[in-house]
Parts: structure tokens; sequence; C-alpha cells
């Protein structure tokens, strides 16, 4: 029988999906509205999703620390750090919450994720948000980018890294200023850095997961509606890649949200959720006949 961390918030649970321990957490859960995944992206958390829910209150919320981040199982095999690996766990732990249908909204690298899902399980998935994305194989201007050409020094870099030197990252590079970064959720990512084993398992996320995947071939794929957001002022995924996105996708409102880095879901959480809400209402609850000759780019 296996053993689950103390949740460290009321709204964080534990689940085994196969062999994995699954952290989550479960925000508005009487909500009536869709349900919404929201997938984090590389070294984030499901904790992201807290100031979008209080926006959102209408919707339940699924916010997971994929395998390999906060508090969930982190695989030590290399080879599990495949989009591959992610997509049935996620189909399959809103199949164990009995959530048949759902937006999905992912951030950086999690957007690459929910893609990847989106393109996969269209029946479930009635429309896409995509929040600052990471995609493609050559965004040689952006943070991860510049890890993936690290080589055999990524370990080195990570045998060095300290609760100190992740807070400043963080501080320095995703959020608009230093200011703007909550202590609760810092506290969170460097629990779950430094006691949890997320520092080795980020280490094989850098090395295998970031290289997996690129999007070039799945947009294109991608039927439903999306909603792509993207912070003007981001450092990390410059937004100069949006057109790239909107090129490849069919039916897609493209909105930039200025003074805005590369966290806007927790940095203008309304502005994001009236964003979701728009869209929500212009493409998912009409039928899709009367959204099948939208106007494409937004």
């Amino acid at each position: 029988m296996s053993t689950h961390p103390t949740p460290v918030h009321p709204d964080q649970h534990f689940i085994q999906v196969g062999e994995l321990t699954i952290s989550y957490f479960d925000l508005n859960p009487t909500a009536k509205g869709l349900p919404l995944l929201f997938i984090h992206g590389y070294n984030g958390s499901g904790y992201e999703a807290i100031p979008l829910a209080a926006e959102l209150r209408e919707h339940r919320i699924i916010a997971p620390d994929w395998p390999g981040s906060g508090y969930s199982s982190k695989p030590t095999d290399p080879s599990f750090y495949r989009v591959s690996s992610y997509t049935p766990l996620f189909i399959e732990l809103m199949e164990r919450l009995d959530i048949p249908r759902y937006l999905v909204i992912g951030h950086s690298l999690g957007g690459r994720l929910a893609s990847h899902l989106a393109a996969s399980a269209p029946d479930r998935i009635p429309a896409l948000v995509l929040i600052g994305p990471y995609g493609f194989a050559v965004q040689d201007d952006n943070f991860l980018f510049l890890l993936t050409r690290l080589g055999p020094l990524v370990d080195l870099g990570f045998s060095f890294n300290s609760p100190a030197i992740a807070r400043t990252s963080i501080k320095q590079n995703a959020f608009t200023s230093p200011e703007a970064v909550p202590e609760d959720y810092l506290e969170y990512v460097l629990s779950s850095l430094f006691e949890q084993g997320g520092n080795e398992a980020l280490k094989l996320v850098t090395k295998h997961l970031i290289h997996d995947g690129y999007l070039e071939d799945v947009l294109p794929r991608i039927t439903q509606p999306v909603l792509l957001l993207w912070g003007r002022d981001d450092r990390v995924m410059r937004i100069h890649h949006a057109p790239e996105f909107t090129r490849r996708l069919g039916l897609c409102y493209f909105y930039s949200i200025p003074h805005m880095g590369h966290m806007p879901h927790m940095e203008a959480p309304h502005t994001v959720a009236r964003h979701i809400e728009d869209f929500l209402e212009r493409v998912v609850i009409p039928s899709r006949e009367e959204v099948s000759h939208g106007s494409g780019h937004d």
C-alpha cells in the first residue's frame, strides 16, 4: 500500500494512477460549469491554478503536479520523460475523477503536453487554451531552448542548484517583477524541488522531455477551437513566436496581455479568466455548427 505525502494545502489531494502517485488540486469542486484541466509548465505545479480558480468560480479546475514535478511521483527511468507518457496519464486521471468532458489549459511546456492531449482526445476536449506555450524545435531565444543546448553541462548545473538559486531564477525570469511572486507559491515549488526529490527529476525533464514532441506537426491536427494568450513582456517564451502558432492552428483566437510576463494566470488572473469565459461562451456553449465558420484569427 502506497503512502502519500502530507498535503500542504486544503485543496491538494493524491490519487494513484497506474504505478504513479499524482498530487492534484481540486478547485471549486462543486461548480457546475464545464470542468477545466490545468497543465503547468517547466518547474511548475498545479498550485499555479489557485489564483485563476478564484476568478473562475463556476468551473471546477483539476490542476495536477505532473509526474516529475511538485508532490507527484518522480520516475527515475529517463525513458519515462516523453510526451507519450503524459497523454494517457492525463486521460486516466480525469476518468478516475469521473470527468468525461473538459477544457484543457496548458502553460509553457505544459502547452506542448496540452496540445498533444487535445489532438489525441477531441471527443473529450471541446476546446484548448494555451498560455505562453513552448512548442517548436527552434525557439532559440527562450529559456527552455537554451537549456536544451547545455548538453553534459545540464548535470553540472543541477549539481549546483540550491533553494537560493532557484528562488532567484523564479523571481527574475518568470514573473514581471520579483515582488509579484507569491511567497506561498514559491515555498511550494522550493519544497517540492529540494524536499521531494524534484531537482533530480527536473534534470531528467530538462535532458529528455524538453526535446520530445515538438508541435510543428501536431498543431494542424487540433480540430478544436484554441485560445492563445501571451504576456507581451514574457522573457521566457517570447511573444513573437505567437504567429507560428496561429498559422498552424485552425480556429485560433489570439490575445496579448500588456505589461505581463510568463505567468499571467498568476499575476493577472482576472484578465486571463475574462478571456477564458468569453472564449467558452463564443465557441463551446454554441453548437459546433455555429462556430464552424469562425473568423480564424482574432
